[in-house]
């Protein structure tokens, strides 16, 4: 079979067809610095929630395609990981001795959507807040909010996607990605960050080794060969908490975790007063969730339940998808919790929380940077790392073609990176 697939940076559409073979996108920031892995060596099973491995695997998009869901990293900081249940096989096309991974989302994730189901889980010490990694000692009055069992909320329901191929590997966040030579195939390996186990409260995170192989020629079957945690180090096994939550004993992992304060002075909103003009007759337990309303008055206020989903309309409460596919930058969610699609020529700004004009860009701005080509100063005879295609990570490459080579975007503005 062939790929097809759209890669969306930012407010870049770029369209890919043809052999196209894994991309992810590589994360620099890593827990606990780097991490260091045995490739082919057998640490253990991560925690595997549908499918499996080797040639008798269920099929995943394509009859001829296997795979499994796991739960694995599109997002990796220094205080943690945006962990998401995630379907990863292994593609193939007739008498083409290679085989490449493909991630895409699994059945049965969101109600009504194909999106995974995802958590952003933080270190000791830290706490997700806005699916940001905080420390604890700044959070700020009922700003950390508890949620309820992670495990159940992960893998009920989930089953293999065996029809919609739509290849999701550029949110895909990994540390390393390669073919190697297997006899006369060439096959591909990822590491990425995945659960290992589910604890207390929390997950115990590890990188995990991912290897394609096939088998037939003319009429090929492709699977997933090996799948294993990549690492007997057991410093690289990485306890991570639940929003609200903190490690039970840094020395334990498998102790899980337990409340940031177990009054739940800073995690209960239901002990704050309702925000002015808000009628909590109207909020929906299986829809809505309480939040943080205005910190200068301590009070607060309710939104959609499920990610991505915002209010339909001023005054209409109840729950809509705002995003579509293919990750449009159209969509987003104002501070009133209400959905906006914006018009075409135009994107929804995250940081103003309206819709703003889009900046045009051409595909020669695309691919070495807005108001370049190949013969521009800085361009011509120089490292392929003056070239804005070289980035696989969107926001590096949102920065290059916005901004140029040595700058990144900070609240939509053209920063000069004070290291390279």
């Amino acid at each position: 079979m062939k790929n097809v697939f759209l890669i969306v940076f930012c407010a870049f559409a770029v369209f890919v067809s043809g052999n196209v073979y894994g991309i992810i996108t590589y994360d620099s920031n890593t827990l606990n610095g780097s991490y260091h892995v045995d490739n082919d060596g057998n640490s253990g099973t991560p925690f595997i929630v549908a499918g499996g491995t080797g040639s008798n695997a269920p099929r995943g998009t394509w009859d001829d395609e296997k795979g499994a869901v796991i739960i694995a990293s599109v997002k990796i900081t220094e205080n943690g990981a945006r962990l998401c249940t995630i379907q990863a096989q292994c593609a193939n096309e007739n008498k083409k001795r290679k085989s490449w991974t493909t991630y895409h989302y699994p059945e049965g994730g969101k109600e009504g959507t194909k999106l995974s189901r995802c958590y952003t889980f933080c270190k000791d010490g830290y706490t997700a807040v806005d699916s940001e990694c905080k420390k604890i000692e700044t959070l700020k009055g009922f700003e950390c909010q508890t949620v309820d069992d992670v495990k159940s909320k992960m893998i009920n329901n989930i089953r293999m996607n065996q029809s919609d191929g739509s290849n999701i590997e550029p949110w895909i966040a990994g540390f390393n990605s390669w073919y190697i030579d297997v006899g006369d195939d060439v096959m591909e390996r990822d590491i990425l960050l995945g659960v290992v186990e589910f604890v207390p409260h929390g997950v115990i995170a590890a990188p995990i080794y991912l290897r394609c192989d096939r088998e037939g020629y003319s009429d090929m079957k492709s699977f997933i060969e090996k799948l294993h945690i990549a690492t007997s180090d057991a410093n690289q096994y990485t306890l991570l908490c639940m929003p609200g939550y903190k490690a039970i004993n840094a020395s334990n992992k498998k102790a899980g975790c337990e409340p940031i304060d177990p009054t739940f002075a800073k995690c209960d909103l239901s002990k704050l007063p309702v925000c002015g003009g808000i009628d909590e007759t109207k909020m929906d337990k299986n829809n809505h969730v309480w939040m943080i309303g205005d910190v200068a008055f301590g009070c607060r206020d309710f939104r959609c339940k499920e990610e991505n989903y915002g209010f339909v309309a001023p005054g209409n409460l109840e729950c809509k998808l705002c995003a579509d596919e293919d990750g449009s930058p159209r969509f987003g969610i104002d501070n009133n919790g209400v959905c906006h699609e914006c018009k075409t020529g135009t994107v929804f700004d995250n940081s103003k929380k309206e819709c703003v004009n889009a900046t045009p860009y051409s595909k020669t701005d695309m691919v070495y940077g807005k108001g370049k080509e190949k013969n521009s100063e800085g361009i011509k005879g120089e490292s392929l790392t003056n070239q804005c295609w070289y980035y696989f990570v969107p926001s590096e490459y949102h920065a290059c073609v916005a901004c140029g080579i040595g700058y990144e975007l900070q609240n939509n503005k053209c920063v000069k990176k004070t290291t390279e």
